[in-house]
This record gives C-alpha cells, sequence and structure tokens, in this order.
C-alpha cells in the first residue's frame, strides 16, 4: 500500500508541512499524546494558536489534537522545529480546565457524577456497570474535570479513554476480563502473525495475589472479601479502602483489578504496518484481546498502548508504523 499522512489546522483546513507524526495511548494514560516535527521554523510558525487545535491524517486514520506552540532551534546551517500536545480531551486538565472543589449533596450515579464535570457539548461513553452514591459520599478538592472522572473510574477498577476525533471520553474496564479467565472468554479478533513486523517479550514478575479485601466508609459503604476461583485465596493483597465502595458489584470490580494487576505477566512490543481491515490490522486500541496466531501456536494477549509514527520523508516516501504494547497472561 502506499503510506499518506497529513497536518492541517481546523480552524481553516490549511495543511502545515511536517517531517514527522506521532499519537500514542496506553491503559495508564486518559489522552493520546500527539508530537510533531516540521521541515523548518516557518512551517511550524503555522501554529498560530495558543494551542492551535490539529487534524492529522494517516493511513486513512485520523486524530484531532492541540498542539502547543512550537519549540525552534536555528543553527548556522539548519533548523530544528517541534511541537508536542494531546487529543482533545486536553481541554479537561490543566492549564485550560479549571481547578474546582465540590461536594457531591444529592445522590446521584456515578456516571452522573461524571458527566456533570464535561463542559458543554463533551460526551460520556460510560462501558462498566453503574451505580448509585449517596448524597455526601463523594467529594473532592482542587481537581479537574478529568481528574474527577479518572477519581470515579478508578474505584470500580477502570480507566479513562479518549476518543481520538470526538471531544468524548471513555470509562471502561481496565481489565475487559480477568486475565485467570482469558481462557473462556471470547477474543476481539485475531492478530496474524504475518502482519508482525517485530517483536520483543520482557518478562514482568507479579505477586500473585489471589485474595483481597476493599470496602468503603461508614455508613454507605459496603465490604467485599474477593478470592479467585479455584485457588486457597492465601496470598492477600493489601486492603484496599475507597469512599465510593458503595455497592458489592464496584467492590468485586475493584478487587478483581487489584488482583489482575499483580500477576505475573510478559510485555510485548509488536511492530507492524497500519492498514485499514479487511487488508490489515487496523488500529489496534488499548482494551483490545486478540487471539496471536503463529501457525496453530499462538497466545491471548490484551493491548495496553498503542503509538502510531509517520515519517515524511517527501510525499513519495512516508514510513508508517503502528507499535502495540501487548500484555500476556503468565
Amino acid at each position: 500500500m502506499t503510506n499518506t499522512a497529513t497536518l492541517a489546522r481546523i480552524i481553516d483546513g490549511v495543511e502545515i508541512p511536517a517531517a514527522s507524526l506521532s499519537f500514542g495511548i496506553d491503559w495508564l494514560s486518559w489522552a493520546w499524546q500527539a508530537s510533531a516535527t516540521f521541515p523548518d521554523i516557518d512551517a511550524a510558525q503555522m501554529l498560530t494558536g495558543n494551542p492551535t487545535e490539529v487534524l492529522a491524517t494517516i493511513n486513512g486514520f485520523q486524530w484531532r489534537a492541540i498542539l502547543e506552540r512550537p519549540n525552534t532551534t536555528r543553527g548556522f546551517s539548519d533548523q530544528e522545529a517541534s511541537a508536542n500536545g494531546r487529543s482533545l480531551a486536553g481541554w479537561l486538565a490543566g492549564p485550560y480546565a479549571p481547578l474546582r472543589s465540590k461536594t457531591a449533596e444529592a445522590t446521584r450515579t456515578a456516571q452522573q457524577l461524571c458527566a456533570e464535570e464535561l463542559p458543554t457539548g463533551w460526551g460520556l461513553e460510560w462501558l462498566i456497570d453503574d451505580w448509585i452514591v449517596p448524597g455526601g459520599t463523594f467529594s473532592y478538592t482542587n481537581l479537574t474535570a478529568i481528574e474527577v472522572i479518572q477519581r470515579i473510574a478508578a474505584a470500580a477498577g477502570a480507566i479513562v479513554q479518549a476518543d481520538r476525533q470526538l471531544r468524548r471520553v471513555t470509562v471502561q474496564r481496565k481489565w475487559p476480563a480477568p486475565p485467570w479467565a482469558w481462557g473462556e472468554t471470547n477474543p476481539d479478533g485475531t492478530l496474524p502473525a504475518a502482519y508482525i513486523d517485530s517483536e520483543s517479550v520482557r518478562a514482568q514478575p507479579g505477586e500473585d495475589f489471589n485474595a483481597v479485601l476493599v470496602h468503603g466508609d461508614e455508613p454507605d459503604g459496603v465490604m467485599v472479601r474477593a478470592r479467585i476461583n479455584g485457588t486457597a485465596g492465601d496470598k492477600h493483597a493489601p486492603d484496599i479502602q475507597d469512599r465510593l465502595i458503595v455497592d458489592a458489584l464496584v467492590g468485586r470490580h475493584r478487587a478483581i483489578q487489584a488482583m489482575a494487576d499483580s500477576r505475573t505477566h510478559r510485555t510485548a512490543t509488536l511492530d507492524m504496518d497500519l492498514q485499514a481491515q479487511p487488508e490489515g490490522a487496523g488500529l489496534l486500541l488499548p482494551g483490545t484481546l486478540l487471539d496471536l496466531d503463529e501457525t496453530g501456536a499462538g497466545y491471548r494477549a490484551l493491548v495496553i498502548g498503542c503509538q502510531v509514527t509517520a515519517n515524511i520523508e517527501s510525499d513519495f516516501f512516508i514510513n508508517v508504523t503502528q507499535q502495540l504494547e501487548i500484555l500476556i497472561d503468565g
């Protein structure tokens, strides 16, 4: 296939010459991290805002981002210029979003508490179980909107991920299925070995907890004692206390996250082309559970990070790579 990569200002559609573009997100980051380098300082100075909203298109996949003012270096015979930023969810964090303090006096669902933090025009995709939070239970001091949403999501063992194009954030499970149950879980897809250009694997020893106690606070908090089925429950994780654990199901999900985080695993870095399905693997996002097909001896893995990089040497030679970080249980 012929690789393509362009960068343009959102406000007027004017294309900005770029030497490289990079967009990445992982399961611990709420926003896509964006960066660009430019062939010269004049090109970088086309970022006229503070910051500037831009649209990047790489092999048909699009990202809308806010890029800060560029960093430039001018030498006797060369110039360097670059800019960094985040996807649109950057507007929900410092320095653009205000710090606020609040006590939720009325009873709300967790989803409602998150939605109330978003400015007009923003959407919330809620992919976890909702729960009732009694009035007076939830409060915070000096947090931005995205920090509040992260705080609520974390109570249920969930994470926050920004949309790469829309003014929308998603609350989703950190572990879409417990790793000890992956064998009984249908994967989201299969990644053929032929798509992978290179692979490096690293061992990550863990404490392998199989039991944990999680609880809220009086008067509305609940207590959940959890263990992994089929185990003795004899390796206890440190107790977890969170004021938002006011529902047994929330406590269960938080317990799953704590035990899953502690497991021995391997992480692998995979390099491959970025190409839409069915010709390629598509863009694979954190939270995607995959079967990796290695001529019949494959394994199941969870995508935990994705980085797309385009190096633009000329209009006729553009190198595009999708680099995945995956987690393999055991």
